[in-house]
């Protein structure tokens, strides 16, 4: 009578996997497992202080587990041990569990620009801003009255917004405090908003030019932002002059005489001088 031989028991199979790798201290981890043909596994992880150390039984038919990596895991890679048996032997793997610092993010940026500066009262600016690796963005400007004070939070990826200066900022500059705030850290911007009163503008117009001996002429003058207007004029032998304080905007008639005349200063030589604010 023949005897027929049993049949070979299958060999365990192992798989094990730990995503990412190497893991990253403070962010997640996955690890995985999975074994076939195997009635036991243990695992043994061993490492040097205060690296991972453990000595358990996994469940056999394999399974998935999520951890956070610790600091402490840094420079202190762990050495695991992985063993399936069964009938048909055993499996072995060996998986080295390797942590990395995490990386510096990057320091927010933070730009701030005021056109023009200083300002001029009445007239329009542009405010533009720009910023980067920032999550938060936050301003607070402080005057003493009537100074413009404001305390808001721009658009962090940036802007422009025009607006006109007041006349009550003129004498009461404004510090205006820009903080950018990311996982990077903060990125603080001190802006100084300063008013000024327009600068005087002055034009003179004299018709006809030259003047003719005894006939008549127009002296035309305007000016803007002046509180006073000064005028000098000087010539050589008969020629015209004159110091005086005309009206900040006037037409005056009046006739050239011939003993106005000067062969060296046609026009009288005569200077207009503003005083502002």
């Amino acid at each position: 009578m023949s005897t027929v031989a049993a049949p070979t028991p299958t060999a365990p199979t192992l798989t094990v996997a730990r995503t990412p790798s190497p893991m990253v201290a403070g962010q997640t981890y996955t690890l995985s497992w999975s074994s076939t043909n195997a009635t036991s596994l243990t695992r043994v992880c061993s490492a040097s202080a205060p690296g991972y150390s453990v000595s358990d039984a996994p469940a056999v038919q394999g399974g998935s587990v999520s951890g956070t990596a610790l600091a402490a895991w840094v420079d202190h890679p762990s050495t695991c041990t992985w063993t399936a048996k069964g009938a048909g032997g055993s499996k072995v793997v060996t998986e080295t569990m390797t942590t990395i610092a995490a990386s510096t993010p990057p320091a927010p940026t933070l730009t701030v620009a005021r056109t023009p500066s200083p300002m001029i009262a009445g007239q329009t600016y542009t405010l533009s801003w720009n910023s980067a690796n920032a999550t938060s963005l936050t301003r607070v400007c402080t005057a003493s009255a009537p100074g413009y004070i404001v305390s808001d939070a721009p658009a962090v990826q940036g802007g422009s917004a025009p607006g006109t200066a007041l006349a009550g900022w003129v004498g009461h500059p404004s510090t205006c405090t820009w903080t950018a705030k990311g996982a990077g850290g903060s990125k603080v911007v001190t802006e100084t908003m300063t008013t000024n009163v327009p600068a005087p503008t002055i034009s003179a117009n004299r018709t006809p030019s030259p003047m003719v001996a005894g006939k008549p002429f127009t002296l035309t003058w305007h000016s803007t932002n002046a509180t006073s207007v000064t005028r000098a004029c000087t010539a050589g032998g008969t020629g015209y002059t004159v110091s005086d304080a005309p009206a900040t905007s006037v037409v005056l008639h009046s006739v050239c005489r011939l003993s106005d005349c000067s062969r060296g200063s046609p026009f009288g030589g005569c200077r207009v001088q503003l005083l502002s604010k």
